[in-house]
Formats: structure tokens, sequence, C-alpha cells
């Protein structure tokens, strides 16, 4: 297996593009409002944007948390990755699907050359109870400090800085803090109130779900919407704006500038995000 970089290896390789800009590409509609050609600096797609959305790649970072979509233990994502050409960040939490085999997980991560795994739930490099997959793979491949923790650090805090994420797109902005980045364009994340009033840029249906997955998933999103619950992202929407808060905070505290291009994004209520008008 080849090694897999860390992500202190991914920020000291970086060094040299300090104060660089940083675009972060979620995947809503309002992705049309970019210009492609206007995008200058470091490009991070977060969740299946570099799949949904190539038009705005070639990504240098592929940010992804969660046990469905990209897996590079499964043949066909491993070829959207490769394909791609981007570097994945994969998190911890990843294999915890109770059919994930080791022996697909070790061969497949070892076929990538551009690989990082990084954890984001073990706070204090402590085990989950009972423990997880991801805290045997926390074990292997990372066996440091989680990002929450890597971020708090750059402010001299030996803390979290935020929770475990409820969207992808909160590791995405961490990142291009990490990097130095400045400023940073969040594109793409609008985040409101109910999945069900979430439009996807161009195709609404996701086209690396199995059949059972959208018959599930439409089914709790069919449910939900009956109840009447807020589910995005897992949870209320209020811890993920919380979170984006905490972050905001700490790019505030290092000078760096933090723009929304969606108009329509729950970010703009984040007292220092500035809307940027693409």
């Amino acid at each position: 297996m080849e090694r897999i970089q860390t992500l202190n290896e991914i920020i000291k390789d970086n060094e040299k593009n300090f104060n660089a800009p940083a675009w972060i590409f979620g995947s809503s509609s309002n992705l049309k409002l970019v210009d492609k050609n206007s995008i200058k600096g470091i490009r991070i797609g977060v969740g299946d944007t570099p799949r949904r959305a190539p038009v705005f790649g070639p990504y240098d970072f592929w940010v992804t948390a969660n046990t469905i979509y990209p897996l590079p233990w499964v043949k066909k994502h491993r070829k959207h990755i490769m394909r791609s050409g981007s570097h994945l960040l994969i998190s911890t939490m990843a294999v915890n699907n109770n059919d994930v085999s080791w022996y697909s997980v070790n061969e497949s991560l070892g076929k990538l050359n551009k690989l990082t795994v990084f954890d984001s739930k073990h706070f204090n490099n402590t085990a989950c109870s009972p423990e997880s997959n991801c805290c045997k793979l926390n074990r292997i491949f990372v066996n440091n400090l989680s990002i929450q923790e890597m971020l708090n650090l750059k402010i001299g805090k030996k803390s979290n800085a935020y929770s475990t994420g409820s969207t992808v797109a909160l590791h995405g902005l961490a990142l291009a803090i990490l990097l130095n980045c400045n400023p940073i364009y969040i594109m793409g994340v609008d985040l409101p109130q109910f999945e069900k009033d979430y439009r996807y840029y161009h195709d609404f249906y996701q086209p690396h779900l199995s059949m059972v997955q959208m018959v599930k998933r439409y089914l709790q999103m069919f449910f939900n919407k009956k109840l009447g619950k807020s589910v995005f992202g897992g949870i209320d929407s209020i811890e993920i704006i919380n979170d984006f808060s905490k972050i905001g905070q700490i790019a505030d505290q290092l000078g760096i500038s933090v723009f929304v291009g969606s108009p329509e994004s729950q970010l703009l209520k984040i007292n220092g995000f500035k809307f940027l008008k693409v």
C-alpha cells in the first residue's frame, strides 16, 4: 500500500500558497450563479460536488464525510475519484457501515495516490463507546488530532473548534483555514431549514445511490415532511449554523475574510460572513 498523506503533511505542502484564495463548492442549485472563468485559487469540492459539478473543477481537494459516497472501496466510486484528479480527504466515519470489508478498505486505499484520511469524531483521541470501525481507521491512518482540534490549535486552544459536524461543508471551510487561505468563498451551500426545500445543482437524483438507498431516502423525506421535521444534515439546522459561526469566529481572529455567494444561504445570518455578488 502507498503511504497515505496526513492532514499535517497537506498543510506543510501548501505553505507556498499562503494567503491564496479558496473556493468551497457545495452542490446546491445556486452554483449556476458562478462564472467558472472568475475562479482563481484553491478549489475545494465537498460531498458529491466534484461529481455533480465537474465544470468548476478540476478540484484541488475533494472533502467527504459520509458512509454513502464516494467510497474508494466501491469500484464505481473509485473510478469517479480517480477521474476527478482531486486529492481525496475522506473522514474516518466513512467505514461505519456493517458491510464494510477491511480487506477491501486496505486494498482500495492503496490504489489512490492522492488520499488523506482525516478524523472528525474522536476528540482527545478517545474511541467511541462501543468502539466502531471509525475508531480502527483512526488508529491506523490518523492517530493524531481531529480536524476540529487542529483548527482550534491555530488560535492556541487545545479543544475542538466545533461539533462532529452535520454537513461536510464545515470540514471544507476548516480545511481552507488550515491551508491559510484568504479570502475564502463559499458557493452552493444553502442549508435550508428542511431538506425537502433543498435543490441540487443540475440533477436532483443522486447518481451514486443504489435503488434501495434511493427508496429509503425518499421515504425518509416523505415522512419527515409529514411530521414537519427539520432534517437537513441529520439534525436541527441551528446546530449547523452554530458550528459555522464558531469557525467564522476563528477566521475573524486570524484575519481571514469569508464570503458567501448564494443569496438564499442561511450562512448569511452569521456575523462576519459577507455576501459576494457573483
